[in-house]
């Protein structure tokens, strides 16, 4: 979900991968993108995320609770300790919301 994409402006972005270096590029484009996409406000226990993750949720999670926990592995490490810190200790008290898809062309221009 990371790296072969529709070219919309909500996806990752379009890039071309090598195969020496696949993996490495698929840690890459899930970091930067959970990094940029996934808002966090740890104050009022809110989480946003691009619709992606409700529309693909079992290729992340059996729940949301898990969705949010790999997202975490892709997340700069602060916020990803405190995202799992938060899961472990009030799991439901966080509030998880799925924003909007922008279907219009990524031309990558902004």
């Amino acid at each position: 979900h990371f790296l072969l994409v529709c070219g919309a402006k909500s996806c990752p972005p379009i890039k071309i991968y090598e195969p020496d270096s696949i993996d490495r590029a698929m840690q890459m484009a899930a970091e930067t993108y959970c990094g940029e996409e996934v808002q966090i406000d740890f104050e009022t226990k809110s989480v946003s995320v691009p619709k992606i993750f409700r529309w693909f949720s079992k290729d992340f999670g059996s729940c949301e609770a898990e969705v949010l926990s790999f997202v975490c592995a892709f997340l700069p490490k602060a916020h990803g300790a405190a995202l799992l810190k938060m899961l472990e200790e009030e799991p439901d008290d966080i509030v998880v919301t799925y924003r909007d898809y922008d279907w219009r062309v990524n031309a990558g221009g902004g």
